[in-house]
């Protein structure tokens, strides 16, 4: 799912995003790549409930992908989802029931990866079993 600017898949995101802290999860958030950080911040802060606090303890970040996959630069599945176990084999070591994570897959044009590589990533290696 690629959200980019538009404002119904924004409240999935928003929605997904704000279950995690909710949870004791943390959480990650590589957005579209043509979408800046304070704008997905902004995106994800809705009138009343912002999510400063769970920014500030390290609960919620947002990242590029290419911050996620540093510090290489090109991308491969083995890469990208390696970093992502890493990360979820973290969440649990830093204190949090787990990692909830939202991928734009904007990211994929941006880095010039294979669509087609991506598109046959089997399930069992994009989604890590808890």
């Amino acid at each position: 799912m690629s959200h980019g600017h538009d404002e119904v898949c924004w409240e999935v995101v928003t929605a997904f995003v704000r279950l995690g802290p909710a949870h004791g999860e943390k959480v990650m958030v590589p957005p579209c790549p043509g979408v800046p950080e304070d704008e997905v911040l902004a995106g994800l802060d809705s009138p009343g409930r912002s999510t400063v606090s769970a920014r500030e303890r390290g609960q919620l970040v947002v990242s590029s992908m290419c911050g996620v996959i540093r510090p290489d630069t090109e991308f491969t599945t083995t890469r990208q989802t390696g970093r992502l176990y890493a990360e979820t084999d973290r969440a649990p070591a830093e204190g949090y029931a787990g990692l909830r994570a939202f991928v734009d897959m904007g990211w994929v044009r941006a880095l010039g990866a294979d669509t087609g590589v991506v598109a046959r990533l089997p399930l069992t290696e994009a989604v890590r079993p808890w």
